[in-house]
């Protein structure tokens, strides 16, 4: 057990940290962070497709809206941690630092990359549906997307060679906003490919 890790009583105790509070503050904090990420998620997607269809470029909207929206998930993880251990550094925020800066911009190639490869794709042989509503052609994106994520890494844990890839996300001895993106950079344009065969 490293020293980050708790114990069944000090994770009792942190959990009743999180849970303190009672009546209608409580209740009201509990909504708040409930839906925090749905929202900063959701809200951040409806943003970024709205000013995308009202004819704005990629950049800088995009990562614009992106950046508001972790920003937004990083105060609201300070101002209640799940464990108020992990807002301390661990020695940890440099790698993580350099493993999100190197996997952003992999991710940004990699899509730029398979939607230039689509452009000589000829019309009739594209499959998306962009005849379909606008709404319509979300549900199919974000289901495309969330399952092709789920399939990676699904298989990531499943595939020896992949697992060697992914298994740095699974390194971190504390779970904060900065280390999601804490994989091979290979496992970073696997992670987007399926959603840009889409384009």
């Amino acid at each position: 057990m490293t020293p980050y890790q708790l114990t069944e009583d000090e994770l009792r105790q942190e959990q009743r940290k999180v849970r303190r509070g009672s009546g209608a503050a409580a209740a009201v904090c509990a909504v708040v962070y409930g839906l925090a990420y749905p929202l900063v998620f959701g809200g951040s997607t409806l943003a970024i497709v709205y000013k995308l269809y009202a004819g704005m470029s990629y950049w800088p909207v995009v990562p614009a809206i992106s950046l508001a929206g972790v920003l937004a998930v990083a105060v609201l993880e300070r101002g209640r941690p799940f464990r108020a251990a992990w807002l301390t550094d661990h020695g940890d925020t440099n790698t993580d630092i350099a493993h999100t800066v190197v996997n952003l911009a992999v991710i940004q190639l990699t899509a730029v990359w398979i939607a230039r490869l689509g452009d000589f794709v000829p019309p009739q042989w594209r499959l998306f549906p962009v005849q379909w509503p606008l709404w319509s052609q979300l549900l199919l994106v974000a289901a495309v997307f969330d399952l092709g994520l789920y399939a990676v890494h699904r298989l990531s844990h499943a595939v020896s060679w992949l697992w060697r890839l992914h298994a740095p996300h699974h390194s971190a001895e504390r779970l904060y906003w900065l280390n999601g993106e804490r994989r091979h950079p290979l496992h970073a344009a696997l992670m987007v490919e399926k959603y840009d065969l889409l384009s």
